[in-house]
Formats: structure tokens, sequence, C-alpha cells
């Protein structure tokens, strides 16, 4: 798929989160007492947040050199959070918790890319 066809989904995919975690967060609990599908949305909607923050970052006029490294900091974490993403909601639709390993990784990732 071209890079402007993954925008677009994402794009849409975001809009359907994004409705989907303001329902379920409307009485936010803390992540320890979220169900899988509860987590799920969670995770993606930050991600999907964080992707739409990126693109309007990264088409900023006159961006710094301080700036574009942290965007190609955003865009690595990105990456590397993407098929953790997929795992993730592979689990949540069969109604389980993720392996420790993979929700710890995921949470590693997601924490460092937060941070910038």
């Amino acid at each position: 798929m071209g890079l402007k066809k993954n925008a677009i989904i994402v794009f849409l995919f975001s809009l359907i989160l994004i409705g989907i975690a303001g329902c379920s967060m409307m009485g936010a609990k803390p992540y320890s007492e979220m169900t899988p599908k509860e987590r799920a949305t969670y995770v993606l909607s930050t991600y999907n947040q964080q992707y739409e923050l990126y693109l309007k970052e990264a088409t900023a006029p006159d961006l710094s050199e301080s700036k574009k490294e942290i965007l190609r900091k955003k865009k690595e974490l990105m990456v590397q959070m993407y098929p953790y993403i997929g795992t993730y909601a592979n689990y949540a639709k069969q109604g389980v918790f993720a392996p420790e390993d993979v929700e710890m990784a995921l949470m590693k990732i997601m924490d460092k890319l937060l941070e910038l």
C-alpha cells in the first residue's frame, strides 16, 4: 500500500477509535482495571493521536534540526510499536489479555513515544 493510502486508513480508523475511546473513557478507570478491549482501545487511540500529531508536526514549515531529530525518533518508535498493536488487538478480539512480555514491550515503546 502507498503511504497516502495508509494515511487515509489510519485517519479513518482513528476517527472510529476516538469515538469509541470517548465513549469508553467517559468513566475512565485505571489501566490495570480495564478489560482487554478497553486496553486495546486505549493503546490504539494513543497510537493514532501520536500519528496525527507526527503528521501535523512533520508538515510544519521551517523545521529546526532538533525538531527533525525528535520527529525521526517518533517515527522510529511508531514503526516499532505498530506490530505490537496488531498482536495486542488480536488478543483483545479473543477477549483475553496479551501476554506480559507483549504488554511490557508495547508499554515501554509507548512511554518513550509519549515522552517526546
